[in-house]
Formats: C-alpha cells, sequence, structure tokens
C-alpha cells in the first residue's frame, strides 16, 4: 500500500537519490541534504512530506516552514517545493495523494516559488492563485536614483555595523539565512532597508543577483540603483532581479519588467501577494535562480 509520511532521516539517502532526478548539474547531494535539514529558529515541524511503498521512497514534496511576523501579526507560512515521484508513480492520484498533507496544513499559508509546467495545473486545482508573473531586472548603469540625491545614499555590507541598524525582525530573517547575502541601504536621514539576495556566478559573462526580500519597499525602490552598483562592485553581479511584488508596485526608474515562464503561486485566507516574500525557500536555501 502507498502512503504519504513525514519526512524522517533515514529517508535521506533515497530521498537525495530522487532529488537526482531534477538533473540539474549546480547541485551536489549536500545541497539536497540541507534542504532536508534546514532549521529556522521559528519553526520545528518537518521539511516535507514522502511517498512510501514497501519501506521505499517513491515521491517527495519538500516543505519549508515558518513563523513570519507580518502586519504585527504571527503568521504560519510554508514554501513548498521539489514535488517529485518516481516515473512509475507518477500518476495524478498519487501526486494529490502526496500534497494532501500539505495543503491539510491548518492556518497557513502555502508559497510555491518555482512551480513546474506539470505541477502548476495541479496546484492551482487545490485553490492556489497567482502570487507573482513578474519581475524586474536592473542593469547597472541603465538608470540613476531619483528622489534622493546619490550622496544621501550608502550601502552598508559589515555585519557588525548592520546589526544596530535592524530591528528584532530583520535580525531574525538575517540569523535564519546566512547562506544568504546581506545588506543595508541607508539614507542620510536614518532610514534603512535590510536586503536579502544570494549570488548565481556562471561561466556567461554575466552574474546574476537575486533579491528575495526587502524591509522597506518605498526606500529600495528609490535606491535600487545604488543597491546594484553596490553588488557589481562586491560580486561582479552586473543584473540584479527582484520579483515586482517586493516593491508594492512601485515602478523603478529603468528597471526592465519582464514576464515570468511560469508565474509563482500561493494559496492563503490571511495574505495578500504583495505580503508574501521568497524567503524560507528553495530559491534562498539552494541559491536558485527561477526567472
Amino acid at each position: 500500500m502507498v502512503t504519504a509520511e513525514e519526512l524522517q532521516p533515514w529517508m535521506h539517502s533515497e530521498i537525495c537519490a530522487l532529488l537526482a532526478g531534477f538533473h540539474d548539474p549546480a547541485l551536489a547531494r549536500e545541497d539536497w541534504l540541507r534542504l532536508l535539514t534546514f532549521r529556522c529558529a521559528c519553526s520545528e515541524r518537518k521539511n516535507g512530506f514522502v511517498l512510501i511503498d514497501q519501506g521505499h521512497v517513491a515521491g517527495f514534496i519538500g516543505t519549508i516552514f515558518s513563523q513570519r511576523t507580518i502586519d504585527a501579526r504571527e503568521r504560519s507560512v510554508c514554501q513548498i517545493c521539489c514535488w517529485i515521484l518516481h516515473e512509475r508513480y507518477r500518476s495524478r492520484g498519487l501526486a494529490r495523494l502526496l500534497l494532501e498533507p500539505v495543503t491539510a496544513q491548518p492556518d497557513t499559508t502555502l508559497v510555491v516559488v518555482i512551480p513546474g509546467r506539470r505541477t502548476t495545473p495541479i496546484f492551482r486545482e487545490a485553490g492556489f492563485v497567482t502570487l507573482e508573473s513578474r519581475f524586474v531586472v536592473l542593469s547597472v548603469g541603465r538608470h540613476r536614483d531619483s528622489s534622493l540625491s546619490r550622496r544621501q545614499l550608502s550601502v552598508v555590507h559589515d555585519h557588525t555595523m548592520m546589526n544596530g541598524r535592524l530591528d528584532e525582525r530583520d535580525a531574525r530573517l538575517v540569523g535564519d539565512h546566512d547562506e544568504c547575502r546581506h545588506v543595508v541601504l541607508q539614507t542620510s536621514r536614518g532610514e534603512s532597508c535590510l536586503v536579502i539576495y544570494t549570488v548565481a556566478r556562471s561561466n556567461a559573462p554575466s552574474h546574476l543577483a537575486t533579491i528575495h526580500y526587502v524591509s522597506h519597499p518605498e526606500l529600495f525602490a528609490r535606491g535600487a540603483a545604488t543597491v546594484a552598483e553596490a553588488l557589481l562592485a562586491r560580486h561582479a553581479t552586473n543584473i540584479v532581479a527582484v520579483d515586482e511584488r517586493l516593491t508594492r508596485g512601485i515602478q523603478i526608474a529603468g528597471g526592465l519588467v519582464c514576464t515570468r515562464r511560469i508565474d509563482r503561486l500561493f494559496r492563503s485566507d490571511a495574505l495578500a501577494a504583495a505580503q508574501v516574500d521568497n524567503l524560507y525557500s528553495e530559491l534562498s536555501i539552494l541559491n536558485s535562480s527561477a526567472h
């Protein structure tokens, strides 16, 4: 009998072998283990559910739970990732069986930042809607910051200096995402914006920085060029990408708006799309870049 069970440590080896089916040469077994064992300070829940047939792993769906402070209230969020089944188990019935314990989580916002073409229809049947369909590309030198003069803006990289500029919520986010990069955009008037991002390198001449969280969307939109230039100087990233909703619809001067190949998805009774970021997800933990 095929059953869906919570992830257990003894399953890790078989799950890693199954996840190798994604055929991503940038990801090794150690990367998949990091996803399976990821723990944040705000959650002790399991990182996935597994389809078991006669004691062997037949499928897996990743779940990364976090407790987020959003609009001064604690919210439970689950990032769904890495949904995969062995070929001979790839029927829609078994796929739904694996999804059921995830969608049964009470009072939880469910998010899928990298859905697939085959899984998207199943998610939509389960009540998921579009979280994001567009992203903004910032090319260094393409534009200059508006509203604030360049002399009023600066970027802090040093964590010792950064800590005094973070509130308790953002300090926790930085601590939970030590695999990411962090900077603070600040103004001479004392405003500050935490930016959490990852850097994807390749053999191509262009290196990409992907932003997953900004604490002050309005300030980030005004100072995006300053951030992009700081990342270029630090990481040689001449392209910066950010989901359009992370800036709360505020236009970034000179930013190129692009359409995603596949929409990001979510299901929530409590949060709007603009309140959901990309932290505690495979994007930040595995340094994936899907646009």
